[in-house]
């Protein structure tokens, strides 16, 4: 893969606010960072020539702006070092932000998300001809479940289990990618340090992701 399309995936990542940070990587890790671990390897065998349907949210405008007000109030606060209370996110909330949301219109239709728990669900229909043109043509649909979180300043993403083309990623490989922090190339991008520089803690617990800044002096 290019350099180029490196550096894009990064500054996607990297948009100015942790909660895309964390969003994005829910979408795009299996693609990006998991996947073409073993692509040259497994290639036909886990991706498709359709992309797979996925929900939509079925909100009223008044709650997508709802939802889009509270997002963007959190992450204009932390983007100006003032008071911010902690951004609590449902997985109805955070699908919202991927299909209507300006600044996430490049992972809507292809990422849903569900937390259960402590866990975050996501189904993926992710085009591979953006990441390569090698894969014209060729899409990546699939599920995994996650576990997010901020430790010690830095952004951790694990995968519990990863199911491509309604199969298990082999055992090796799932065992690899499952010892490994998803989001460590995002935690070398020094647009995402500056934002996780101003946030306390990022957890999934109760069925929703919160967010909490560091409190501003």
């Amino acid at each position: 893969m290019s350099e180029e399309k490196k550096s894009g995936c990064l500054k996607y990542i990297a948009c100015g606010c942790v909660v895309l940070v964390v969003l994005a990587i829910i979408g795009a890790v299996v693609a990006y960072f998991g996947f073409r671990k073993v692509v040259s390897n497994v290639s036909e065998k886990y991706t498709e020539t359709s992309p797979r349907t996925l929900p939509v949210p079925v909100v009223s405008q008044q709650e997508v702006d709802t939802v889009i007000k509270k997002f963007n109030e959190f992450q204009d606060a932390i983007k100006q070092d003032k008071p911010a209370p902690e951004l609590v996110l449902s997985g109805n909330d955070i699908n919202v932000l991927i299909n209507k949301h300006p600044e996430m219109k490049q992972l809507a239709g292809k990422v849903n998300v569900e937390i259960d728990g402590d866990k975050i669900k996501s189904e993926l229909s992710v085009p591979l001809g953006e990441l390569s043109s090698m894969f014209k043509g060729k899409y990546l649909n699939g599920s995994g479940t996650f576990t997010a979180e901020v430790k010690s300043g830095r952004l951790v993403v694990f995968a519990d289990s990863i199911e491509v083309k309604g199969e298990k990623l082999p055992p090796d490989v799932m065992k690899a990618l499952g010892s490994n922090n998803l989001a460590e190339k995002a935690n070398q991008d020094p647009k995402v340090t500056q934002i996780l520089d101003k946030i306390d803690s990022i957890s999934v617990k109760d069925g929703k992701l919160h967010i909490t800044p560091k409190k501003r002096q």
